[in-house]
């Protein structure tokens, strides 16, 4: 295997937590930013409802809240810039945007870091559709028994690649993912995900990114919708040549 390296030492990012109150602001404006986004920027967006407990930063506990991720490689002044329009959406509750050194990058998203048992999901987009976001709309709000996050895709991953490879769906332009972790709620999340990736079927087709594509009930899931039929066909006989016991099967299905 070859890996490429490029220069990562800095960024500009973190997160603009916003009331969750002011979505269909937030998403309008997200809609119109990632419209003319330089390859410089990346954009998601998540909804949640934190629990009350004491890990949670003080001003989020117990609130509804839109977390604007945000990463930027180039200079703070021009990262400022390309927000201005989500920064004017509403008075975040908490700012995390900063110069980032690299032992700091994943405090993006703010992702546990422990591995748990979660009921998950995940659907691509092909562009902005205004009916489809009216579908996600409709899915979020303080008593969502899960989170919802919408990333921005494009930029160098809808190119195609120097080396001929088995990324599915570059020409996507959003992934939407959801998750829910144990608790009381946790049955009413897979049942609320299925359900609305079913309503979102008119514009993903049953499509997903390879690495977002799970069942919510736990059930096992299957690579189909992740590829074109022919990188399907290629991957199997990889697997097949390669892993013919499959031994290598606790990931999505080929």
């Amino acid at each position: 295997m070859e890996f490429d390296l490029v220069p990562g030492d800095a960024l500009y990012g973190g997160g603009l937590y916003l009331p969750g109150e002011s979505a269909p602001e937030l998403l309008a404006a997200f809609g119109r930013s990632t419209a003319t986004a330089p390859d410089e920027l990346s954009l998601s967006v998540a909804f949640i409802t934190f629990p009350d407990i004491d890990p949670v930063p003080a001003p989020l506990r117990g609130r509804f809240v839109a977390h604007l991720r945000v990463t930027y490689v180039g200079s703070p002044a021009a990262a400022e810039r390309l927000i201005a329009p989500l920064r004017a959406v509403a008075t975040p509750l908490l700012d995390t945007v900063r110069p980032l050194p690299i032992v700091e990058f994943g405090t993006i998203h703010g992702d546990p870091t422990r591995p748990q048992p979660v009921s998950c999901g995940g659907a691509v987009l092909p562009r902005w559709d205004d009916a489809a976001l009216a579908v996600l709309l409709a899915e979020i709000g303080r008593s969502t028994p899960h989170m919802l996050e919408l990333r921005h895709l494009g930029g160098a991953l809808a190119r195609p690649p120097a080396v001929a490879d088995a990324v599915g769906h570059r020409d996507a332009g959003f992934t939407v993912f959801t998750s829910a972790y144990p608790g009381p709620a946790f049955e009413a999340a897979a049942a609320a995900q299925t359900a609305m990736y079913e309503r979102l079927l008119p514009w993903s087709g049953g499509r997903s990114l390879y690495n977002f594509t799970a069942r919510p009930d736990g059930r096992p899931a299957d690579a189909r919708g992740a590829f074109d039929e022919p990188t399907l066909a290629r991957l199997r006989s990889v697997k097949a040549a390669y892993d013919p016991q499959n031994l290598f099967r606790y990931n999505v299905s080929l």
